[in-house]
């Protein structure tokens, strides 16, 4: 599957609770803008979807708006955007191979716990994620927007 994503299975640091996250990837800003990755909170799955144009303008709500959107028309209440905590330093030491080349030194903001942060365990491929269960899917150009 060739899609403009890096996955990561993260864990939250109270509830130690594990689940997967994605950060858009590409070789330029062009190619990630306006895409947002979504988290289920109850199974291993991730959504590929873009902002609308009135989600795009709004830098700060825009993935909520666009979770909002797609849990309405795939009728679900799961999927959350999960979002790096630039206000935080990641616990992970900064010898980790994969937190120095992806940039990945803050920890995500935890989907169970509002006042929790979760941290990057690991970086997993695609295949990899879909091997062991997990579900990839690109909604791109096939939801209302």
């Amino acid at each position: 599957m060739s899609l403009p994503l890096q996955l990561y299975r993260v864990k939250s640091r109270k509830a130690r609770k594990e689940y997967f996250v994605g950060i858009p990837a590409g070789d330029t800003d062009m190619a990630t803008a306006g895409v947002v990755v979504l988290t289920s909170n109850r199974s291993p799955e991730v959504i590929v979807a873009r902002l609308t144009a009135d989600e795009y303008a709004d830098y700060e709500g825009g993935p909520t708006s666009c979770a909002q959107r797609i849990n309405a028309e795939l009728n679900r209440d799961d999927l959350q955007p999960v979002e790096l905590d630039f206000s935080s330093k990641s616990i992970f030491p900064e010898s980790l191979h994969f937190v120095q080349n992806f940039g990945l030194s803050h920890p995500f903001h935890d989907i169970h716990d509002p006042k929790d942060l979760a941290d990057v365990v690991c970086a997993i491929s695609i295949e990899e994620f879909e091997s062991q269960g997990g579900t990839v899917r690109d909604l791109r150009q096939t939801t209302n927007a």
